[in-house]
Formats: structure tokens, C-alpha cells, sequence
């Protein structure tokens, strides 16, 4: 056992690396967006966009500094938990606080405003998303790990709430003429926000099932 290593592929820190560097543009040009538009979802997709470039940092930094010492299994396992753990109980706050502003905004139910750069960014986020979805799903599938397993679940929940962001801003921006139409943005936060809340428990759970897959 001492003299395990970890299967390091250059290709996929490349990938870990690319993927924050690619989704620090997101909360830059979205933050502008949200300045400009008056969206509760928009804000909610911000703070979620916020989380998940630390959780991408965070994986890769873990991944790298591993590689680099050529550390044990058992050490980087430690690591992997320990940042997957730190960026799980960030998706758990990120989420209690848009469910807290979600439900202070259902009581106003304030007009959308300038959302059209909001559904711009979240188009280009269901491609450049989707494409490192795939990426990532096929580490998992080549060799078992909890960053793999993280990063596909991350990668797919990020084109599916891209997706989310463009049909709930386009339709609150067009039915919010009706009274019930103010509903949606507010509603629509909330989607994000649980989103956040089971991706911090599947967190969780890989590290769990792991746990067990080592029990003799």
C-alpha cells in the first residue's frame, strides 16, 4: 500500500485549470449585469456563480499541489475532503441566503429590469458549461475520484441552471405585465438555491460512500 501512487493525468489538471480560469469571467461580466438589472434571480445566480468558481479553484489548486508533491493516496484523499468539505458548507450558506432573500422579494414582487445581458451570459454559459460537463463526466467514468464525481455534478447543475436563468428571465420579462408574472423572478431564485443545497449534500455523500467503499 505504501507504495501506491495516484494515477496523475496532466490532461485532466489542464481541464481543472481551465475550468476556473473560464469561470472567472462569469461572475465578473454577470456582477456588471446584475448592476445594471434589477432581477432576484440574477443576484441568486451571482452568489452562485461566486460559489461554484471557489469550489473549481479550490479542486484544482488541491489537484495541483498533490501532483506537484507526488503525495500518497491516502494524504491527497484527506485533502480532497477537506476542501470538498469547506466548499459544501459554502453551497449550504450560499443557499440559505438566497432562500432568505427570495422570500423577502416574493412580499414586493418587484419589476425585472434590464435582464437582457443576464439571459446573454447565461446562453454562452449552457455551452461553454455543457462542453466541460462532457469533459468531466469522462474522468469520471475512466477512473473513480471524489473531484471527478464533483466536478461532473458541478460542471452539469451549472449548464442546467444556465438554461434555468435564460427561460425564467425571458418569461418574467415578458409576463411580468401580469400580476401573477412578478412571481416568477422571485420563485426563480429559488432554484439555484436548491441546487446549491443538494450539490452540498451529494458533496457530502461522495465523501460518505467512499468511506464505505474502503470498509473491508
Amino acid at each position: 500500500m505504501a507504495g501506491l501512487m495516484v494515477p496523475w493525468s496532466r490532461a485532466k489538471e489542464k481541464t481543472l485549470l481551465a475550468g476556473w480560469l473560464v469561470a472567472l469571467w462569469g461572475p465578473l461580466t454577470y456582477g456588471l449585469a446584475v448592476w445594471a438589472g434589477r432581477s432576484t434571480l440574477m443576484v441568486a445566480d451571482l452568489l452562485r456563480r461566486i460559489t461554484e468558481l471557489a469550489a473549481l479553484f479550490v479542486s484544482w489548486y488541491v489537484y495541483n499541489r498533490a501532483r506537484r508533491h507526488g503525495v500518497a493516496p491516502g494524504i491527497y484523499a484527506r485533502w480532497e475532503k477537506r476542501a470538498n468539505m469547506a466548499v459544501a458548507a459554502v453551497m449550504l450558506f450560499s443557499a440559505s441566503f438566497i432562500g432568505y432573500q427570495a422570500y423577502r422579494q416574493l412580499q414586493i414582487r418587484p419589476m425585472v429590469e434590464q435582464v437582457h445581458w443576464g439571459i446573454l451570459i447565461a446562453f454562452l454559459g449552457v455551452l461553454v458549461n455543457g462542453w466541460f460537463w462532457r469533459r468531466h463526466a469522462s474522468f469520471a467514468r475512466d477512473s473513480y475520484s471524489p473531484i471527478s464525481e464533483s466536478q461532473y455534478r458541478l460542471f452539469r447543475s451549472k449548464c442546467l441552471l444556465d438554461a434555468w436563468v435564460v427561460i425564467n428571465l425571458s418569461s418574467a420579462s415578458y409576463l411580468q405585465q401580469w400580476p401573477w408574472g412578478r412571481y416568477l423572478d422571485p420563485l426563480g431564485a429559488l432554484v439555484p438555491a436548491c441546487v446549491l443545497l443538494v450539490s452540498a449534500v451529494q458533496i457530502f455523500r461522495i465523501h460518505t460512500v467512499g468511506k464505505r467503499r474502503k470498509a473491508p
